[in-house]
C-alpha cells in the first residue's frame, strides 16, 4: 500500500551515530535511508530536500545509490581498465563509509565531505591518506553522473600534502637490517635495493621475466604502462640464483612447477608478509623508521652521485617524467659538502697553475 507524497520521519536505532529518514517518493514508494547526519537539525534538512523533490515530482535516485554503489562503480571501472590499484580504492571507501555511513550518493554535499575530513584529521589520519579517500569519492561521483545515477556532484578539494620524499637508507644500515631477515626475504630486498623498482614490481616477477642477463617488466605491468629491463648486477644475480636453487628443490619434492621467482613454499611472496618481516628486522637493527620504499629513493640518489645520465636512470627505475624523478633525486647535505669540496679543490688547482 502506498502513502501520500510528502510524508516522512526521522529515527535513530541502537548505537548508530546517524539519523535514518523514511519518506514517500514522487512515485508513491516508501523509502528508507541513512541521512549520514549525526545532528537532528541537519538530518531534518536532508529529509526536507527529499520531501521537496517528492512534492515536485522529481524521481528519487535509484535504489541502492549509496557510497557502496559508488565503490562498486569505481571497482568495476578499475577492472574494465586493467588498473592494478583496486585494493587502494576499496580501502578508501571502507574508511569513507566508516566515517560517513553508507549514505545516499544523492544529496551528498561539500559540507558533508568537509565534515568527513575534519573527523579524519581529528583521528590523526595523514593528509595523503585523506586525499586518497577524497580522490576515490570524487571518482565514484563522476562515474555515477556518467551513468545517469546522479545529475551532479559536489566540488571536492584535496588537502595540501607536505610529503617531500626524504627517506634514504645507507648501504651499511641496509646490511644491518638484512642480517635480521630470513634468506628468502633478504634476496627480495637485495633486488629492490639494486633495481630501485617498486615492491609490487619485484614481487610479481616470474621465471619467464629472467632472461638474457636482465630482469624484465612487460608493457602493461608497470605504473606508467611501459615495459622495462634491468641488467643483472652481481648482487641481483646471486639473489636470483639462490631463489632458483630453492625453487628447483621444492619442485623436485612437490612435483609441481613454481612460476614465481620470490615465493614461500611455492606461493607468491606477498607484500604483507614482506612488510611484516621488514618491520621486525628494522626494529631489531635499530632503524625503526626505515621504509622499503626508501630503497627506491636511495637507488636514485646513488645513480645521481655516480653520474648516471638522468635519461638512463629514469629508464632503469621507471620514472616517466623529469618532475617525478626529481622528487626522488634529492640532494642531501653530504652531496652538498662533497660538491663544495670539489669546487675548492678546483679553485686551489687553478691558483697553483698561475
Amino acid at each position: 500500500m502506498t502513502r501520500a507524497r510528502g510524508e516522512g520521519g526521522l529515527s535513530r536505532f541502537g548505537s548508530s551515530r546517524f539519523w535514518k529518514a523514511t519518506w514517500t517518493d514522487a512515485s508513491g514508494v516508501r523509502r528508507s535511508a541513512s541521512t549520514g547526519k549525526t545532528a537532528k537539525g541537519a538530518a531534518a534538512e536532508w529529509l526536507r530536500e527529499r520531501l521537496a523533490d517528492a512534492r515536485a515530482g522529481i524521481p528519487a535516485a535509484p535504489d541502492g545509490s549509496t557510497l557502496s554503489t559508488l565503490r562498486r562503480l569505481v571497482l568495476d571501472d578499475y577492472a574494465a581498465n586493467g588498473r592494478k590499484t583496486a585494493a587502494h580504492a576499496r580501502r578508501a571507501f571502507e574508511r569513507l563509509i566508516a566515517s560517513m555511513g553508507d549514505v545516499p550518493a544523492r544529496g551528498l554535499t561539500s559540507a558533508d565531505v568537509t565534515a568527513h575530513v575534519a573527523r579524519r584529521r581529528a583521528a590523526e589520519a595523514a593528509p595523503a591518506t585523506i586525499n586518497r579517500e577524497l580522490a576515490a569519492l570524487r571518482r565514484g561521483l563522476r562515474l555515477a553522473v556518467r551513468a545517469g545515477i546522479l545529475s551532479g556532484a559536489p566540488d571536492i578539494q584535496c588537502l595540501a600534502e607536505h610529503n617531500a620524499r626524504k627517506g634514504f637508507l645507507e648501504r651499511e644500515a641496509l646490511a644491518s637490517i638484512v642480517a635480521h631477515l630470513p634468506e628468502w626475504y633478504a634476496d627480495v630486498v637485495a633486488v629492490l635495493a639494486d633495481t630501485g623498482w617498486r615492491v609490487s614490481e619485484v614481487l610479481s616477477r616470474q621465471w619467464r621475466h629472467v632472461s638474457g642477463g636482465t630482469l624484465r617488466l612487460d608493457p602493461g605491468e608497470t605504473k606508467n604502462g611501459e615495459g622495462r629491463e634491468f641488467p643483472l648486477t652481481a648482487k641481483i644475480r646471486s639473489a636470483i640464483d639462490r631463489c632458483r636453487d630453492r625453487t628447483r628443490e621444492l619442485e623436485q619434492i612437490e612435483g609441481a612447477i613454481v612460476p614465481w621467482v620470490f615465493h614461500v613454499d611455492g606461493e607468491q611472496l606477498s607484500r604483507y608478509a614482506l612488510g611484516n618481516a621488514w618491520a621486525k628486522a628494522r626494529a631489531k637493527a635499530g632503524h625503526p623508521g626505515r621504509l622499503l620504499h626508501d630503497l627506491r629513493r636511495s637507488r636514485v640518489r646513488e645513480m645521481e652521485m655516480a653520474g648516471v645520465p638522468r635519461s638512463v636512470a629514469m629508464s632503469l627505475v621507471g620514472h616517466k617524467t623529469q618532475a617525478i624523478y626529481s622528487r626522488y633525486a634529492i640532494v642531501d647535505a653530504t652531496q652538498q659538502r662533497e660538491a663544495v669540496a670539489k669546487l675548492e679543490a678546483a679553485a686551489n688547482r687553478s691558483v697553483m697553475t698561475k
